[in-house]
């Protein structure tokens, strides 16, 4: 029973951890699609 729960304590935390990284991959990729729409902004600007 004890074994139990500390598996589910061991999942919880996993996807926990999974999820804050998919979070963490997903903002770095918003702000590379940020700083490429700037980037060619900034080309077409000076265009």
């Amino acid at each position: 029973m004890h074994l139990e729960g500390t598996r589910k304590e061991a999942t919880l935390s996993q996807v926990r951890y999974e999820s804050k990284y998919v979070a963490i991959q997903e903002l770095h990729k918003e702000k590379r699609l940020a700083i490429a729409l700037l980037y060619n902004y900034d080309r077409y600007q000076n265009d």
